[in-house]
């Protein structure tokens, strides 16, 4: 069961994402595993009228990122950004459970023949599910079958909510292109970095866990527009996250 997300309202909660992966690690970080585990397959959640997370039996917990259920992922693989066809990965399903969203979170599920696998995810907004493929494209493997020993390697929120700048700049795309304008009376001269992340637009999920980025080097003048190549933006496919300024000195995106 796949659980939609008002257009309107996730629209807004989702227009933001991962700048800086500044990790400040809670090393040793442990959830035990449940005795049971008895998620819907393919559940994601979006609108918070419609959730009930009491209800739900989670798999893991950390600090309010939520494990809801495992998934099987066969398409594109865009957790490295390659985009590779593959076939049975093993994949989870996050719910951020939080009043803010997420930055970055890495994590890991210890199996009884000691295979670990490795997932992380970028930018998840509060009250946003996201699917996250096993960071190796290792095979699937369901929970229903298996609860491994979970173990936080590292998690961090934003301190301030990241915005559109929306009072500088106004932001849209066409498939492999962002078009940045400035709509303020003054240059900006720091670069523009846009970022975005896949996105199911028929069901309302974030389905990848890498966050894209886009740079506008030398900033905007008052008025002018810019477009750049943004490789893995598609219309149906994607949804920007939010934007920010950097000094242009430095050249560099966090």
């Amino acid at each position: 069961m796949k659980v939609k997300i008002i257009p309107l309202l996730l629209c807004l909660l989702l227009l933001f994402s991962l700048a800086s992966c500044k990790k400040s690690p809670d090393e040793g970080d442990t959830t035990e595993p449940k005795s049971e585990f008895s998620g819907s397959d393919n559940i994601h959640i979006g609108e918070e009228e419609t959730l009930d997370i009491d209800n739900i039996d989670f798999a893991a917990d950390f600090g309010g990122i939520k494990v809801i259920n495992s998934v099987n992922i066969t398409g594109k693989f865009n957790e490295d950004g390659s985009g590779r066809e593959v076939s049975d990965v093993s994949g989870l399903v996050i719910y951020n459970d939080t009043e803010q969203t997420l930055q970055y979170i890495k994590f890991t599920a210890e199996y009884s023949d000691g295979k670990m696998y490795t997932y992380s995810a970028s930018t998840v907004p509060a009250g946003a599910t996201c699917d996250i493929a096993e960071e190796n494209a290792s095979p699937y493997r369901a929970l229903e079958d298996e609860m491994p020993k979970w173990n936080l390697e590292n998690i961090v929120f934003f301190d301030d909510e990241p915005s559109f700048l929306e009072d500088k700049i106004e932001i849209s795309g066409s498939d492999g292109i962002l078009t940045v304008a400035n709509i303020s009376s003054e240059d900006i001269t720091d670069n523009i970095v846009i970022y975005y992340k896949d996105y199911n637009n028929e069901e309302g999920y974030l389905s990848s866990g890498i966050t894209y980025r886009v740079n506008i080097r030398g900033g905007l003048a008052a008025g002018s527009v810019r477009q750049a190549a943004a490789q893995h933006y598609t219309l149906k496919g994607s949804m920007i996250m939010f934007a920010e300024l950097l000094p242009a000195e430095t050249d560099t995106v966090r």
